[in-house]
């Protein structure tokens, strides 16, 4: 079945946005990954007790080790969804502006060296934050993630017609 997307093109009521990536974008994906798999408050908790185990020592004589170490590995902990966002940038940035078309059948994601068809049934749901909608997949890991930033659409009224359409496809989560 070679359909490359054509049967899945329906252009009437399609909410199109046009956005070059930007790591705010990303960055705003993998919170909302990261509280949705609750992984939010592990890693609060884990950068918190590296760096209680690098202060320690400055207040406590008896207790003896490098206190530069845990430090540096709490604030790395804590700087994860940082460089994640950083990296993940640098892959998709290359490739230039994004035109995303959201319709009835689902999402498709064209730029200049590639073209993405996503159905509503690749996704578990969406959450909306203030400048974007993330729509998050079906998998165990939620290992994808859809941003459509709020800033790429056309019209203020086209984030009602987004927010019906998705809404009427995916749970908001």
């Amino acid at each position: 079945m070679d359909h490359q997307g054509r049967d899945t093109d329906r252009t009437t009521d399609a909410i199109e946005l046009v956005y070059k990536p930007a790591r705010a974008d990303i960055l705003s994906a993998v919170r909302v990954r990261e509280s949705y798999r609750r992984l939010t408050w592990v890693r609060w908790v884990a950068a918190a007790l590296l760096l209680a185990w690098g202060i320690l020592p400055m207040f406590a004589p008896a207790s003896r080790g490098p206190a530069v170490v845990p430090m540096l590995l709490g604030a790395f902990v804590w700087a994860i969804p940082h460089l994640y966002a950083s990296q993940a940038l640098r892959i998709v940035q290359w490739q230039g502006d994004y035109r995303t078309t959201v319709t009835e059948d689902g999402v498709t994601a064209v730029n200049d060296h590639c073209a993405l068809t996503q159905r509503w049934t690749l996704f578990r749901g969406h959450r909306e934050t203030a400048d974007s909608f993330v729509l998050l997949s079906r998998d165990r890991g939620v290992m994808w993630v859809e941003v459509l930033p709020k800033r790429g659409l056309r019209d203020p009224e086209d984030a009602d017609r987004l927010r019906a359409t998705l809404g009427r496809h995916l749970p908001q989560l």
